[in-house]
Parts: C-alpha cells; structure tokens; sequence
C-alpha cells in the first residue's frame, strides 16, 4: 500500500526493465533480513488487477517499525503513491 513500483511483466521499456529488476531484488533483500508482519484495512482491499494490498512491517530491537516501503521508497526503487496520475518509468 502506497508505493508504485516499475514492472516486470511486462515492462513498458528496457530502462523499466532494469528498474523493475532493481526493485524485485530490493524487495527481496528487505524480505530476506527477518520476520515481518503483513497489515492492512480489513475487509482486504485490492487493486485494480485483483491484488491484495498490505503493509509488510517490522519490529525492529529498539521498538520502532520499519516499513518494507518506506525503505523501497528511501532506496529509489519504488516511489510513493496515493492513487491517481503516475509518472512512466521510461
């Protein structure tokens, strides 16, 4: 929830290609670092292609929580989006 990333499948140009591939393996380094929860409004709300869309959060030792996106959001990989217009990859 709240982020937008390049695609995969399909990419609409070569440099979203590289970008989505940036971001999927971001993701999965982030995923990979420990436990997470998954989050979000109930009843589940889904996008317009029928995915499910959640928080994937954190606790870290001091207490606070990191956001998987937040952290997709700081790297570059991903970027903030609140619905509406999205500015292309390409």
């Amino acid at each position: 929830i709240g982020i937008d990333a390049p695609e995969l499948f399909p990419a609409r140009c070569e440099e979203e290609a590289r970008l989505g591939q940036a971001a999927a393996e971001r993701l999965l380094t982030l995923v990979n670092q420990g436990p997470f929860t998954l989050a979000g409004p109930e009843p589940v709300v889904r996008d317009q292609y029928g995915r499910e869309l959640r928080h994937l959060l954190r606790a870290r030792p001091d207490g606070s929580v990191q956001s998987l996106a937040d952290d997709m959001v700081a790297s570059g990989t991903a970027r903030a989006y609140l619905h509406g217009l999205r500015s292309p990859w390409c």
